[in-house]
């Protein structure tokens, strides 16, 4: 019998109404509820081609530090960069500045520089600069762990939201977030999205260097099934091991905004819900590790691994993953 990984198509019951990430405002939704906002605080209109990641968090004081040459606080004469001839903004709510621009692609599949960028001559562009991500806000429970607020009549967690209130913040090449190094970083917009009506951001793909170890569930894919393939090891994060850096947007129609929003995973009996998409820790015939304490069964199976090389990429009118070698793996 053929089975796969599967995401329920039921949304979780939440006890509050999610709020939403700015995408293509200059400020989030009005919400201000604690368990289900992405973020309650007001986006400021921060310029993204700030070198501090810190600064450029959601919700982060928008306080201006003093300029360079400065001792009381006043500006300093600058010659600003040229804006782009429309109002591009970023998950933030933060403008696009023409440096921030790696790729064009033009309406009639050529390339163009930002210069020659207008509200509608464009269909692709790519900022290989930056990218969002955030920090786990500890919603991570199964029904192995948690069976005491896991209801198997409506296949729900007890108290979780529709959606994580997930700070999301801008990072770049070299920042740290959750223990790692960003390696690479890059951010895309699409003039013809699904959701362009209401943002031009569609979604972001980073690369980062570090390792971690952390304890959950693994999966091995006994066959070829809907974009999965046998040998597939996939793995859910017991409660306190969603260490990894958050990046997982959703559209939430109804607000016209991006958040987080949280799904219910199941595969038989195994039920989960998490702020990440699927983790996938590589295939048996590509990895080194010896991963013969986990049968093959399709059930999943509780196990102590040691990851490296993660990226993360999540797109509004496509999926998100989360991809990561596996340098080590012990069954309990």
């Amino acid at each position: 019998m053929r089975r796969s990984l599967s995401i329920s198509a039921m949304m979780i019951a939440a006890a509050l109404i999610s709020g939403c990430t700015a995408a293509n405002e200059s400020k989030p939704s009005d919400s201000s509820d604690t368990a289900s906002d992405v973020s309650s605080a007001s986006a400021a209109d921060t310029d993204s081609t700030s070198g501090n990641s810190g600064a450029d968090s959601f919700g982060a004081d928008s306080s201006a530090p003093d300029l360079p040459g400065s001792t009381d606080g006043s500006s300093v004469e600058e010659a600003e960069e040229a804006e782009l001839s429309f109002d591009l903004v970023g998950l933030l709510g933060e403008k696009i500045k023409p440096s921030d621009i790696s790729i064009i692609s033009g309406t009639d599949g050529e390339q163009m520089t930002p210069e020659q960028l207008t509200a509608d001559n464009w269909y692709y562009l790519t900022c290989n600069t930056f990218a969002y991500a955030g920090e786990s806000t500890g919603i991570c429970f199964n029904s192995a762990d948690n069976a005491d607020i896991f209801d198997s009549g409506t296949l729900s967690f007890d108290g979780v939201p529709a959606a994580a209130p997930t700070e999301y913040k801008l990072i770049r090449p070299g920042d740290e977030i959750c223990g790692f190094t960003v390696k690479s970083a890059s951010t895309n917009f699409n003039a013809y999205g699904t959701y362009s009506s209401h943002t031009y951001f569609t979604g972001c793909t980073a690369e980062f260097e570090g390792n971690a170890e952390l304890t959950g569930y693994v999966w091995i894919a006994p066959e070829d099934d809907y974009g999965i393939f046998a040998g597939d090891i996939y793995f859910v994060p017991a409660p306190g091991s969603d260490i990894l850096p958050v990046m997982n947007y959703g559209f939430n129609s109804e607000k016209s905004c991006v958040e987080n929003t949280l799904y219910v995973g199941g595969l038989d009996d195994f039920y989960w819900v998490n702020e990440y998409p699927n983790i996938l820790l590589g295939n048996t015939s590509e990895i080194s590790v010896d991963v013969s304490s986990i049968p093959v069964d399709n059930q999943y199976h509780k196990a102590k691994i040691t990851i490296d090389g993660l990226t993360a990429n999540s797109d509004l009118d496509w999926l998100s993953s989360v991809k990561c070698s596996l340098t080590g793996l012990e069954a309990f």
